[in-house]
């Protein structure tokens, strides 16, 4: 080797010092600031005097932590901050001292932290530390320490939020909101999308539907009752499926609350679809269970519990769906005639019968007949002719009505109850089932 390569080689082992000797100092300041803002939330929760108003403040705290040194740099910041008021007390002029407040920067700087964290789902601070991961790397040419780097960044990035949310919790908590409802109403929109789409009736259906004023959807009169008790249920479900998996014992209220949350996300599931469905329910869940357990109601936990509610209500909405355009024709009827049973039940009225045959025309006309899906009378009500609510139940965007269906419709008008079911209507349903499932698996508070 000549002597121009080993100057080259020497070069390069100085380069790769420095790189690596910057990538030490920034993971220990890194770790000094955050272990200082651990120690600054620790010393305002315990009700010692100490300054720490700027960063460097900060690290020399975390860094006195670190080397074992923290009593000292306490009493040394105490005496500082007990110093500073009787400095400033008053003046010549007699003015109270000036009372620092946080600056507008900051406080947008947190409330725009904060509606990331929620955007993202959680997942900014995850991805942002992998990158300073990656990017130090990259610099110091060596792997051997991502992952530890990594951990670093997310212990920095914690100790942050943390300090945000001491400091500027209500730009932050603002931010917070903002992301998550942004986000959850934008996840959603797809989802109501496809709805609309799918309502479009086509062909003969559409037909049908000008001709006799429908609506190529489920008859509404008992819509909201149903979905509401499907998340009622999910909540209920749910709630025990969780305790059966974490060894936790819920107790009556814990119940009622799921409930309470699954039903408002079930009602909320009809008209705006499962995603922003299981985000209010799944946050509703959380602030009934502060309360039935006299607790203080948690801002965190109500974020948390929405976030997961809309993940596991979006996935339960494209998995039901997917599954129900998977079927044959007869199980897709007989999923229909399921949810139009379901409906009945919430309607308030009761079954008493199934694919019964129904006249159609008085003695002494040519007979005709259709078969009913469903029959039922309002509860109390004897089971008499004069008294049958005639259901026919339809599932899918080709199913139509035939045309002793049609003649039925005419003959007893309101009677005659057409559901149209839609493949997103059997996802709304999986949706409210299962989005409570995101909101009790979190590990509350005291549970």
């Amino acid at each position: 080797m000549g002597w121009q390569e080993e100057l080259r080689a020497k070069r390069a082992e100085t380069d790769r010092w420095i790189r690596q000797r910057e990538a030490d100092l920034r993971r220990a300041a890194s770790q000094a600031e955050a272990r200082g803002r651990q120690v600054y939330a620790n010393a305002i929760k315990t009700g010692e005097r100490v300054l720490a108003r700027t960063p460097a403040e900060i690290r020399v705290l975390g860094a006195a932590a670190l080397k074992g040194q923290l009593p000292q740099a306490l009493a040394a910041t105490a005496v500082k901050a007990a110093a500073r008021p009787a400095a400033g007390r008053r003046g010549a002029s007699g003015a109270a001292p000036r009372v620092a407040k946080p600056s507008v920067r900051e406080e947008f700087r947190a409330a725009v932290s904060g509606a990331v964290d929620e955007a993202s789902l959680g997942l900014a601070d995850h991805v942002l530390a992998g990158v300073d991961a990656a990017k130090e790397a990259v610099l110091t040419g060596s792997a051997d320490n991502l992952l530890g780097s990594y951990r670093d960044g997310m212990a920095d990035k914690r100790a942050a939020d943390a300090y945000d949310a001491e400091h500027h919790g209500t730009s932050r908590n603002v931010g917070r909101v903002v992301g998550l409802v942004g986000t959850v109403a934008a996840m959603g929109a797809p989802g109501l999308a496809r709805a609309a789409i799918a309502s479009v009736p086509r062909g003969r259906v559409a037909a049908q539907v000008a001709k006799y004023g429908l609506r190529y959807a489920p008859d509404p009169r008992g819509l909201t009752k149903m979905m509401a008790g499907v998340g009622a249920v999910g909540g209920v479900l749910d709630q025990a499926a969780t305790d059966l998996v974490t060894g936790h014992q819920s107790g009556p209220r814990d119940l009622l609350a799921a409930a309470g949350g699954g039903a408002l996300g079930g009602a909320m599931t009809r008209y705006a679809g499962p995603v922003l469905g299981g985000g209010v329910g799944g946050s509703a869940t959380s602030v009934l269970t502060d309360l039935a357990n006299d607790r203080a109601v948690s801002l965190d936990d109500a974020l948390d519990a929405g976030r997961l509610g809309a993940v596991f209500g979006g996935l339960g909405g494209e998995l039901g769906e997917r599954w129900v355009r998977k079927l044959p024709s007869h199980k897709k009827g007989s999923v229909g005639d399921a949810l139009s049973a379901a409906k009945i039940v919430a309607r308030g009225e009761q079954v008493v019968g199934q694919q019964r045959r129904i006249h159609l025309r008085p003695a002494g006309e040519p007979p005709a007949y259709t078969v009913a899906d469903n029959v039922s009378v309002p509860r109390g009500l004897p089971d008499h002719p004069d008294n049958w609510i005639i259901g026919e139940s339809k599932l899918g965007p080709s199913a139509s009505l035939t045309d002793r269906q049609e003649e039925a419709l005419q003959t007893f008008g309101d009677r005659y109850v057409t559901d149209f079911w839609r493949y997103s209507d059997v996802g709304n349903v999986a949706g409210a089932a299962m989005s409570p499932y995101g909101s009790n698996a979190l590990d509350r508070r005291d549970r």
